[in-house]
């Protein structure tokens, strides 16, 4: 079925084969910040590279700026696809050569091998990690492999173009060919989009000894290497220093490789602070808990990670157990292994030292903080009660299915406290919006419900009239506030202020799900004017949605988070 997607803006035809994709695309959810990156790079005289092209997303927001554009997807059935999607934009793409093969540093046959047709996980790889899983590919087919110096020294002509973008996203094989072409691609001045793909990799003795060859080549190469990397691993894009060396380009490759080659099959973690059986905990052990992989280590030597809960944060009792720990020989000899969960930041648990990973609800009150602390902003709160609600898959598809019946809504504390003093930062504001007559406004203050005997029937109760509104004030408590979560759970759009730092920001466009009002602006922002109806606040309720269960459900945020760590651990001992 054909129909009309954006993809940074640009409208395209496509044919949806139904499985979602063009959806997650439209809605920002994948790979926003490559896109945002290419649009930034391509214009009319680039010479646009697309290797592992897949059914197009890429290839056709290139085309839209005007590039040469050459694709390379080898899978026969996304190739007819990647065709197809290009013939329903004509005559606007004839900018665009695709090519049914492989891209290696050598011309030969190969086979590749996938669970389906057409998917996105087509790899050299027979065996591949899915969600902390194995997974054996029953299908495979042979096709030619091209060498990309070739391909691109028959294409790329300086006087013609002003730049040449190199996109590499081939589910693994970036670790066979990648180090034989670096040279000549830096000698062009390439620009270098590189998916790192280290989840493909098994313990299997012929990839451990691929990771390696990278590694000593390095070395050889790193003199060359004069080129703009961007690189992704998991969810992450990270633009490199043109200067930096491929082993530092790598470097998600080089730590994911402490981890796959050391796991058995298996995620070991100790537990600092505690019992192993905190690992069961799906409140205490988040993120751990919700992975089936992880298994109890019985040393910190041992161990890919350190465990350690703090589910009382806000006594002094925290900032001693952390310092204790701190003391500890586990943390002298391996502190990058360290990950710490809190509902909140506190001195010594976040700004000690920029060592380990600290997931907490409320993080540190500026972003550059959090990034020089490893602070990670949870999606979650990580509380029994709220857990609960959270597995109750009934009670949120009631939420989400009530009518809509107020245009806004707030329930909690309206109070204005100091930062200082209280947990909630300032709300009086809200007041003043309902006295000045903002239509259809369900505000209700409800202080200290959260603290409550009969929390838990409350909290549903809150959830339902939240979830009869269609917009929902979200403000920032002292820092990040789980209310916004619980709003966007119940499918009711947030009005986010006073936040420094949201989760996953760095590969989610926050402003396509939420409405982002700047602080000194909440008094005046036209809230009238926002769509409460129509296909503009259609999708970003669709958008709340989709978000929430991908990032915010305990064990989707589990495997988000578990995956980012995963791709930057750095273990002291192997140093």
């Amino acid at each position: 079925m054909k129909r009309q997607i954006s993809i940074c803006d640009t409208s395209f035809t496509v044919e949806d084969t139904g499985t979602g994709f063009w959806d997650n695309l439209s809605n920002g959810i994948w790979e926003y910040d490559t896109l945002q990156t290419i649009k930034q790079l391509v214009g009319p005289r680039s010479l646009f590279i697309d290797v592992g092209a897949w059914i197009g997303p890429i290839t056709l927001l290139a085309a839209s700026c005007g590039a040469n554009v050459v694709s390379f997807e080898p899978d026969p059935a996304a190739y007819e696809e990647l065709q197809n999607n290009l013939a329903a934009n004509q005559p606007a793409f004839e900018n665009v050569i695709t090519i049914n093969s492989a891209i290696g540093s050598a011309a030969e046959e190969i086979t590749l091998y996938t669970r389906r047709a057409g998917n996105s996980e087509t790899s050299i790889f027979q065996t591949h990690e899915r969600f902390g899983e194995n997974v054996e590919c029953t299908e495979s087919f042979k096709v030619k492999m091209l060498d990309l110096r070739s391909e691109i020294a028959n294409r790329y002509r300086a006087e013609r173009h002003d730049n040449i973008i190199v996109k590499i996203d081939v589910e693994g094989a970036e670790f066979h060919f990648f180090a034989d072409v670096a040279p000549y691609l830096a000698s062009i001045g390439a620009t270098i989009l590189l998916s790192t793909h280290s989840f493909n990799i098994v313990e299997r003795t012929e990839e451990a000894t691929t990771l390696s060859r990278i590694k000593a080549k390095s070395t050889v190469v790193e003199a060359a290497l004069v080129f703009d990397w961007f690189v992704r691993d998991g969810d992450s894009l990270t633009q490199v220093d043109k200067k930096e060396s491929i082993a530092h380009s790598f470097a998600n490759i080089d730590k994911a490789d402490n981890y796959i080659l050391r796991r058995d099959q298996s995620l070991k973690v100790y537990v600092e602070n505690g019992e192993p059986s905190i690992l069961q905990d799906p409140v205490l052990g988040f993120p751990f808990s919700h992975l089936p992989e992880v298994m109890p280590a019985t040393s910190a030597e041992e161990a890919d990670f350190i465990f350690a809960f703090f589910p009382c944060p806000y006594t002094i009792e925290a900032n001693d157990t952390a310092r204790m720990i701190r003391e500890t020989d586990s943390y002298r000899n391996y502190r990058e292994k360290y990950v710490w969960q809190s509902l909140c930041d506190f001195p010594d648990f976040s700004r000690s030292d920029p060592a380990g990973h600290k997931l907490v609800l409320s993080p540190l009150p500026a972003k550059n903080l959090n990034i020089r602390y490893n602070v990670h902003p949870m999606p979650i709160h990580p509380c029994e009660g709220d857990y609960q609600i959270q597995m109750d898959r009934e009670h949120t598809e009631d939420c989400r299915s009530l009518a809509k019946i107020y245009d806004f809504a707030f329930l909690g504390s309206v109070d204005d406290f100091p930062v200082t003093g209280g947990f909630f930062g300032g709300r009086a504001w809200l007041r003043q919006l309902e006295a000045e007559g903002l239509p259809n406004f369900f505000l209700r203050s409800a202080k200290g419900w959260a603290f409550s005997e009969d929390w838990a029937d409350r909290h549903r109760e809150w959830m339902k009239r939240v979830g009869e509104a269609k917009y929902g004030f979200a403000p920032a408590d002292s820092s990040n506030s789980p209310r916004l979560f619980w709003t966007m759970q119940v499918g009711t759009v947030p009005i986010i202020t006073d936040y420094e730092h949201l989760p996953f920001d760095d590969v989610v466009d926050w402003s396509s799900l939420a409405v982002v009002v700047p602080s000194s602006q909440k008094l005046t922002f036209d809230y009238r004017s926002l769509p409460t109806s129509g296909p503009d606040y259609d999708l970003k309720r669709e958008r709340v949605i989709k978000f929430w269960e991908e990032y915010c459900f305990y064990p989707n945020a589990a495997r988000k988070l578990v995956n980012r760590i995963r791709s930057s651990i750095t273990h002291v001992a192997a140093q």
